[in-house]
């Protein structure tokens, strides 16, 4: 059996922050992996190995004094893909099948570079243009 996965597709216009959690994790406080989705991308994620899957959040908001960042929690059930269509602060529309949010959450990060990507990341919004 291999990692715990899911697929997480971004079909916003902003860059999407994702940090995994195994599945038997309760308190979290430390992530698995952290991926960063450009507007329009698709993206395997992963955890570690779990026969029903794993626990992915996405970050909404991140304060500088403390390098904490919020997020929502999401199951998500090996194998399904999580899509994102909406994303203004902690106002966050998904769909997905055998997905459900689980809660909210806030964790510290450590890394001060790895907060710095999460900082761009969630100030970045692609310009909209029209077509004729």
């Amino acid at each position: 059996m291999g990692p715990a996965h899911s697929t997480v597709a971004n079909k916003t216009h902003r860059k999407v922050c994702i940090m995994t959690f195994n599945n038997a994790d309760l308190v979290y406080n430390s992530y698995v992996h952290k991926y960063i989705l450009e507007p329009g991308e698709t993206m395997k994620i992963e955890a570690a190995s779990d026969p029903i899957g794993l626990k992915l959040a996405i970050i909404y908001d991140a304060a500088p004094e403390g390098q904490v960042l919020y997020y929502h929690r999401f199951q998500a059930r090996n194998g399904t893909t999580l899509t994102i269509t909406h994303i203004d602060g902690a106002d966050i529309s998904t769909f997905g099948d055998d997905v459900s949010q689980i809660g909210k959450g806030q964790i510290k990060e450590k890394d001060s570079t790895k907060f710095a990507a999460t900082i761009e990341a969630l100030t970045y919004q692609a310009p909209i243009t029209r077509g004729r």
